[in-house]
């Protein structure tokens, strides 16, 4: 799992501060490289979306701070949550006038080996960024949700999203839940046996030289936001 911010897209530079109540797990919706292909396309300033988070069958991106507002879930639930996309494999296929939300089996073939292992490496990293959520943000796995579900309880538009695909391998969200919570207790976090001091660092009346500050510290290794007043 790495930091690699999408400081060109216009959400990164809003920064504007959040408290999250849910983590909200996504899936694209269509055939995807992988995560790199997913940055390059969301990277930019003329996209409407931007997750927290990212992961293909290698790992993880974290794509923006998790106290900062995302454009994930296309409703007012962005002012509360945190999200991360799952890129579906580049074999992925739907039925067509579906709307993306009806996979085409006997293009996409669930029993087929290869998408069974391939499957298992998304399931895994997600489930490790999952628990690296709740970690950070302190929530537990019973907040976790996916975007269908997020959807029925009123604060996400209507994406079929994990409900289409967790089921053809026998999965389910209660089941990712499950290996969540499974996770977080295996790896408890440490206690700190002293306290823990943070350094803010510059206030500036130009936004721009307030990002170039926080570039800086970015390249030099540590974590960097811009937050407005």
């Amino acid at each position: 799992m790495q930091t690699r911010y999408m400081q060109k897209n216009r959400c990164f530079g809003y920064a504007v501060p959040i408290k999250p109540r849910y983590i909200v797990v996504h899936s694209t919706g269509c055939a995807v490289k992988d995560k790199d292909a997913l940055f390059d396309i969301w990277n930019t300033e003329k996209t409407g979306a931007c997750p927290h988070a990212m992961v293909d069958d290698t790992g993880g991106y974290i794509t923006l701070p998790l106290t900062c507002k995302g454009w994930h879930v296309g409703a007012a639930g962005n002012d509360f949550t945190v999200g991360f996309e799952i890129c579906e494999p580049p074999q992925m296929a739907y039925v067509a006038g579906t709307h993306n939300s009806v996979v085409d089996t006997g293009a996409y073939v669930p029993g087929a080996q290869e998408n069974i292992e391939d499957f298992n490496r998304r399931w895994r990293h997600a489930v490790e960024m999952a628990a690296y959520m709740c970690r950070e943000t302190g929530l537990g796995a019973e907040n976790i949700v996916n975007h269908a579900e997020a959807h029925k309880l009123g604060f996400a538009s209507n994406h079929a999203d994990t409900g289409h695909w967790f089921p053809l391998f026998g999965k389910s969200m209660e089941d990712f839940r499950a290996e969540v919570a499974k996770a977080l207790q295996e790896r408890m976090p440490p206690q700190p046996d002293r306290p823990i001091y943070r350094v803010q660092v510059g206030a500036f009346y130009q936004i721009d030289n307030a990002k170039r500050l926080a570039q800086a510290l970015i390249d030099s290794g540590y974590e960097a936001m811009v937050v407005g007043q």
